[in-house]
């Protein structure tokens, strides 16, 4: 706890879809997540979606222009567990 607040390594949204959690963490791009998918949970279920911006590919990644400057989708990695 740092100065009485509160802090924790990562988040985790159960069932955010059926079967896949939503786990948010700091990484070395900032902020990142990753969606855990369960035996027999459906990874076509996942949807991302961004407002006002069309995305382009960039080394494998999803790349957009936001008011904040450019936001970046890194390519998904599948680590079994």
């Amino acid at each position: 706890m740092a100065g009485g607040i509160p802090t924790y390594a990562a988040l985790r949204v159960r069932d955010l879809y059926p079967g896949i959690d939503l786990v948010y963490y700091t990484g070395r791009h900032g902020l990142e997540y990753d969606f855990v998918v369960g035996p027999g949970a459906d990874p076509g279920r996942i949807r991302i979606a961004t407002a006002g911006a069309a995305p382009h590919a960039r080394d494998g990644d999803l790349v957009w222009r936001t008011a904040g400057g450019p936001d970046h989708l890194h390519r998904r990695r599948t680590t079994p567990r």
